[in-house]
């Protein structure tokens, strides 16, 4: 498996030099001792044929500080509402998924594992009141 590493400004900059002078990505991948699928990535990202290292500088600075995802059961409290509901009535979390799905086809659909991973990333109240319901 190989280990996944960002260019530097340096690189992109030869890429930008060596795509101007023409060369193809294959041969811009051999010049800067890159995979052909990172440069060929990196100059679709921006429209064709007008790389810029700059601008994909900070294409790569802005996407390196998204925050991670705030998980589905997180921002979904209707589907929180109805799982706690159907745990309430002894369903299994795997059960009270395939009823919910069922009887609420709009709300998102979740894996059971899913849900364990939420109920045991962090300790809240509601998580804790899930907790003690699990059969």
């Amino acid at each position: 498996m190989t280990k996944y590493v960002r260019l530097t400004c340096v690189e992109r900059a030869q890429i930008e030099s060596l795509h101007r002078l023409g060369h193809v990505q294959i041969e811009i991948a051999v010049q800067t001792a890159s995979h052909q699928s990172t440069i060929t990535r990196g100059l679709a990202r921006l429209a064709p044929g007008a790389y810029s290292a700059r601008t994909a500088q900070e294409h790569a600075d802005q996407s390196r500080h998204i925050p991670m995802l705030v998980p589905l059961l997180d921002r979904c409290p209707a589907l929180v509402r109805h799982l706690r509901n159907f745990m309430k009535q002894r369903y299994s979390i795997a059960q009270a998924l395939m009823l919910i799905a069922r009887k609420y086809p709009d709300l998102p659909t979740i894996t059971a594992a899913a849900v364990y991973n939420w109920l045991f990333s962090s300790t809240t109240a509601l998580k804790r009141e899930l907790k003690r319901l699990l059969i």
